[in-house]
């Protein structure tokens, strides 16, 4: 068998066996290297010291394996730093103390105000008076006390006859409070919730007041069929247990029937409040004019189609007609003429029904539509009645002729040219 070869390391000997590296002592069981044996100390230096030094030959004390270089290092020294000696000083504060002006004294009133005091920082009398007793012929702010010279005696009346001097107001903080409303768009969902919360607990605050002052009579406790072998367990004044039993049912099946009539209620008054919406959408949108649409369609064989168009303008009130000639006769060539009050339903209808010419199955492959006119109408008197009886029909025809007699009897014969 085949031994592995050893690798062998930088420091052992090639003509050395296997059995003398085993031998070799290891640890703490080597011996002394001979250099570090002898007593020449300049031996080991010129060994081991990589450095160039001058060495000193009376220093045979000196240790072998530290550096003999004349190298010392620096001592830190102390920094210390006055900061009143005024030669560290900055020039800026000096320049500063130097800008430094004293200050003349302040006065004791303004200029303005002397007119109404004295020199004794007294109010002159004339303004002390009572305004009531002075008459209006007595009032000194009358072009007659300009013309006076200053070198006449002071006038005793007032300048300024009526001073008003403002009531103290302090706003009304808790009114200001209830009527503020926020605009709930422009707050976060947080927010939004936070404002709810309050809301709640301000309302049931003001109920627990009410109840605390006597205006409002405490509800009584709501016992559910669950909890109500409970309250025979812990109150000990129910003598009849069956008769509060039945008491009980009563209370439950009355809240039951007033919950369901308030749901009822809630649900009505939410019909009609749409309603009453749709109403005014379609009243905003009216207008006089009647506006036309008119739309070229080609094979209207699909009963699918068919159906879509007649639902849609019966749904949304359209007036008009759909007439078409056999899907043999000119590839089913026909109009579908729409009138209405109401512009967004014309628009409504026409969005609906176009979304067929992308569709990509079989049985309404064919078919094609194509707005070919829209703009107001003009009915004459006697053809008004079109729109007054509120005619919507749809119908297939043979020869054109016959569908230009139809459109003439409307007074519409002119729009199968379009």
């Amino acid at each position: 068998m085949v031994q592995p070869i050893r690798k062998m390391s930088k420091y052992e000997d090639i003509n050395s066996s296997d059995s003398d590296i085993e031998d070799k002592p290891k640890g703490l069981n080597v011996e002394l290297h001979p250099v570090l044996q002898s007593g020449n100390i300049k031996l080991t230096k010129s060994l081991y010291n990589t450095t160039k030094t001058t060495h000193n030959e009376n220093s045979t004390k000196a240790n072998p394996y530290l550096s003999t270089s004349n190298r010392k290092p620096q001592k830190r020294k102390l920094i210390h730093i006055d900061d009143s000696d005024e030669k560290n000083v900055s020039v800026k504060q000096k320049l500063e103390k130097n800008k430094i002006i004293e200050q003349d004294e302040v006065d004791k009133m303004d200029f303005w105000d002397t007119c109404f005091y004295n020199k004794d920082i007294s109010v002159r009398s004339k303004f002390l008076q009572n305004y009531n007793n002075i008459g209006i012929e007595d009032d000194s702010d009358d072009e007659e006390e300009e013309e006076i010279d200053e070198d006449d005696e002071e006038i005793e009346l007032p300048s300024v006859r009526f001073i008003h001097h403002p009531n103290p107001y302090k706003p009304e903080i808790d009114n200001i409070q209830k009527n503020t409303k926020f605009n709930t768009d422009v707050l976060t969902k947080q927010e939004r919730m936070k404002l709810r919360r309050q809301e709640r607990k301000k309302k049931r605050m003001e109920m627990y007041q009410k109840i605390q002052n006597g205006e409002i009579t405490k509800a009584e406790s709501k016992i559910s069929l669950k909890n109500i072998n409970n309250v025979l367990m812990n109150d000990k004044t129910i003598e009849d247990p069956t008769k509060f039993e039945i008491n009980v049912k009563k209370q439950i099946e009355q809240r039951r029937k007033e919950h369901e009539e308030a749901n009822k209620k809630r649900q009505q008054e939410a019909i009609e409040k749409r309603k009453q919406e749709k109403r005014q959408n379609i009243n905003t949108h009216i207008g006089n004019d009647y506006h036309c649409k008119i739309f070229q369609i080609h094979n209207l064989s699909s009963p699918k189609i068919r159906f879509q168009i007649n639902t849609t303008a019966k749904q949304l009130k359209l007036y008009g007609l759909s007439v078409r000639l056999r899907t043999d006769i000119q590839s089913g060539r026909g109009i579908i003429l729409l009138i209405s009050q109401n512009l967004t339903n014309l628009n409504k209808f026409e969005r609906k029904i176009i979304k067929f010419n992308n569709t990509g199955e079989d049985e309404i492959k064919n078919f094609k539509i194509n707005k070919k006119w829209e703009g107001p109408i003009i009915f004459d008197n006697q053809n008004i009645v079109f729109v007054t009886k509120k005619i919507w029909f749809m119908r297939e025809f043979s020869n054109e002729t016959d569908v230009l007699n139809e459109l003439d009897k409307k007074g519409l014969s002119k729009y199968w040219k379009y």
